[in-house]
């Protein structure tokens, strides 16, 4: 079984990359060739941006663990990986899990709730790596395909 440090260790690993491509401008420029132009008075200077960072597959893995665990389309995990990013990679380091949840409009309670059942899931994931869904999670998701058939059914009728 590996350890829970490691999966916090991945967690800083993932908010550190994901962070760094969202807030530092990576992937899109802030300011198109023209207004560089304009603004250094027409020089152009070899790019002194910040360096895209090398692919760190191990940070890809966790961002496809949280998406897997978005598109369940069940409530509650959404709210499970809305958590997580909030906590990992939307907050600076000396923001409170307190000030977090009332971000998220959620009691304190729950938000350790949610924070929870997603490290459980990225834990299991850790373990269980070729796995889809685990059964708990596959059950509910069975029961929302089968809810969202039948209301479909009942309204073509």
């Amino acid at each position: 079984m590996k350890g829970s440090r490691e999966l916090e260790d991945r967690l800083q690993e993932w908010a550190e990359y994901y962070h760094k491509q969202i807030f530092e401008g990576i992937g899109y420029p802030s300011i198109n060739i023209l207004g560089v132009l304009q603004r250094d008075g027409g020089i152009l200077e070899r790019a002194k941006g910040p360096r895209l960072p090398e692919n760190n597959l191990s940070a890809q893995q966790i961002e496809d663990w949280v998406c897997e665990l978005t598109k369940s389309q069940i409530k509650y995990y959404l709210s499970c990986a809305k958590v997580l990013r909030q906590r990992y990679i939307y907050s600076s380091p000396n923001t409170t899990d307190k000030t977090l949840a009332r971000k998220l409009n959620l009691s304190e309670r729950n938000f350790y709730r949610y924070l929870q059942t997603a490290k459980n899931w990225l834990q299991w994931k850790l373990e269980n790596e070729d796995a889809v869904l685990p059964p708990a999670m596959r059950h509910l998701y069975e029961i929302k395909k089968n809810v969202t058939m039948i209301t479909k059914i009942a309204q073509n009728a």
